[in-house]
């Protein structure tokens, strides 16, 4: 009780930090916590891995160097989100904390459909961590600035709507960027693929 009061409850700030953002209230509050829970819902996986694979293509066709790097972080994705939905599943039986509607009831706004349990941790931050990483290599300097107001999007979504403690969003989002890395290290380039590139 100790260990959990410390490491996931923070004496209280966690609690805190949640009411603060959940009893948000503004016209654009309801709409960005519906967008942003979309897009970190990994339903969309398929979705992702269709474009990145349809730009592959169109790549290899104009004889573009991406063509290759695009197919090693299809790979990654996929290997990265294995890990990443076998972690959140087993994290969120294991431990089986309540939702933030199961311990505060009617007190906070709940936006999207009710739940009540396997709060930690948030399979959204987890899910759009990796997407983000996998996507960091492939995007412009520009839009790589991006990524990070991406994830805390998602994350603060998750509480908006009252689906989730922030001790849950930071573990996901850990969860996604270190099964990300690990992708990174599991699925390298092959030779072939290195001097195509090369030649590209």
């Amino acid at each position: 009780m100790i260990v959990k009061n410390i490491v996931y409850d923070w004496g209280g700030l966690n609690s805190l930090i949640f009411h603060e953002l959940n009893n948000s209230r503004s016209a654009m509050v309801e709409p960005l916590a519906i967008i942003g829970n979309l897009i970190g819902n990994y339903w969309g996986l398929p979705v992702l891995l269709g474009i990145l694979m349809m730009w592959a293509q169109v790549c290899a066709r104009k004889n573009n160097g991406m063509a290759s790097q695009l197919r090693v972080q299809v790979g990654r994705l996929i290997i990265g989100f294995a890990v990443a939905w076998l972690c959140v599943g087993l994290l969120k039986v294991g431990f089986d904390f309540p939702r933030p509607l199961t311990v505060f009831g009617s007190l906070i706004q709940v936006i999207g459909e009710p739940e009540i349990r396997y709060s930690l941790p948030s399979g959204h931050s987890a899910y759009i961590a990796l997407v983000s990483m996998i996507l960091w290599p492939l995007c412009p300097l520009a839009l790589r600035s991006l990524l990070p107001g991406l994830i805390l999007w998602v994350g603060w979504s998750r509480i908006v709507s009252g689906a989730h403690f922030p001790a849950d969003v930071l573990a996901g989002a850990l969860i996604g960027l270190l099964s990300a890395r690990l992708a990174n290290r599991l699925v390298k380039p092959l030779p072939w693929q290195l001097s195509k590139q090369s030649r590209e």
